[in-house]
């Protein structure tokens, strides 16, 4: 019996430490939370500020991955998309990619301007265009749109994986609760495995999306704004250099709209595989780069108007 206690309290201690020790030092425990929608699909809860393995995670009360709006800004953008434009967990709040193209243009331009983030993962252009619609786009000069190559046949997102150890939308009962269930369980040991879909069903897809891409590009030049699209690539397409098929489609569509966009696929903008953290999110280096191009084309296009004559 007493090699028993000893051993129940040593086995206490260890989970007590090692409750402790990821809380402190991973942020387990305390995951951002988000909110179902039922147009949107679903939203990080606003007004969120925590430290997640490292890193600073940071939304305002408009679920956006920013600091709150600034009352009068020498200028103001807004950035919507999904997980790429977000930067999950593992970016910190100052090394996503609006941080860096604000801190940039205010820099160049010598003012105090901001450029917003509104994303989430797996949004689709359908979850990208409600947002527009419910918030509008907050009096930008410019919105830039970040459409991944995944994005033209996407599905929208909805509200029903909120609750869920991947989109928590309240805190876990404990860190090693969050380890266990979140991190080995179901990534580690259950499968999640898509089936797969007909060409008939992706390009009913295909043509939503479209649609709800000239929604954004109607809404945007209605407000005299200016729009940019961004088109990033999966890392494995860098190896082959050629767009499919539906990203030409949709670069067409641009064309025809005469919508200013940027192809990181396009061989001299000299985007590398080591500016990926894995098969479709950028690293640091990734979103510094992302930034300079927005930058160089913000620039050289004079597309701040508050800002060309500083």
């Amino acid at each position: 019996m007493r090699k028993f206690l000893i051993t129940l309290i040593v086995v206490f201690v260890l989970l007590i430490g090692a409750e402790v020790s990821l809380r402190i030092f991973f942020g387990l425990g305390n995951p951002p939370l988000m909110l179902g929608d039922d147009e949107i699909g679903y939203l990080f809860k606003g007004n969120q500020d925590l430290k997640r393995f490292g890193n600073r995670i940071k939304y305002n009360s408009y679920h956006q991955r920013s600091e709150e709006l600034a009352d009068n800004p020498d200028y103001r953008i807004l950035m919507i998309g999904d997980s790429v434009t977000n930067g999950g967990v593992l970016t910190d709040h100052k090394d996503i990619v609006t941080e860096v193209l604000e801190e940039n243009l205010n820099l160049k331009y010598g003012v105090e301007g901001e450029v917003l983030n509104a994303s989430a993962g797996s949004w689709g252009i359908e979850n990208e265009y409600a947002y527009i619609k419910r918030f509008g786009t907050f009096d930008s000069e410019i919105v830039i749109l970040q459409l991944n190559t995944g994005d033209f046949l996407q599905y929208k997102s909805t509200k029903e994986v909120v609750g869920s150890h991947a989109m928590p939308d309240k805190k876990p009962s404990s860190a090693l609760t969050e380890l266990f269930y979140r991190y080995i369980l179901h990534r580690y040991i259950l499968s999640n495995s898509s089936g797969s879909r007909d060409n008939n069903d992706m390009y009913k897809q295909f043509e939503k999306n479209l649609e709800a891409l000239l929604g954004i590009i109607k809404q945007v030049k209605e407000s005299n704004e200016q729009l940019i699209v961004v088109l990033t690539p999966l890392k494995n397409e860098l190896d082959k250099k050629k767009s499919i098929s539906v990203r030409e489609m949709t670069k067409s569509l641009l064309d025809e709209n005469e919508i200013i966009y940027i192809d990181l696929l396009d061989d001299g903008l000299e985007l590398q595989k080591s500016h990926f953290r894995d098969s479709i999110h950028f690293n640091r280096d990734g979103n510094q780069y992302m930034a300079y191009v927005l930058l160089e084309l913000i620039v050289n296009k004079g597309l701040l108007p508050c800002c060309n004559k500083k």
